[in-house]
């Protein structure tokens, strides 16, 4: 299990989408964003922070996965076969 009481997929440019997050989820509850974008360009940067502003500290919007310095190695790792450190 994720330890979140509820996971959801959301995109920007088809369904389903994520500026529909707020009638999918349970009124009250927090959300935590985390983008599975490469880098930090428009989407990150304009897009995401615009579609969950103003929800005074319901929504933590994390930077892009694409940012964390372990994901090359991790891409290089899966590139070469070998087995992700755990």
């Amino acid at each position: 299990t994720s330890g979140f009481a509820q996971v959801m997929l959301g995109f920007l440019e088809q369904a389903p989408r994520a500026a529909d997050w707020a009638a999918r989820i349970e009124p009250g509850r927090r959300l935590l964003v985390l983008p599975l974008l490469l880098s930090a360009g428009r989407h990150a940067t304009r897009d995401l922070p615009g579609l969950f502003a103003g929800q005074g500290g319901r929504v933590r919007l994390t930077p892009p996965i694409g940012d964390d310095p372990g994901l090359d190695d991790l891409v290089v790792d899966l590139a070469l076969g070998e087995e992700p450190p755990a």
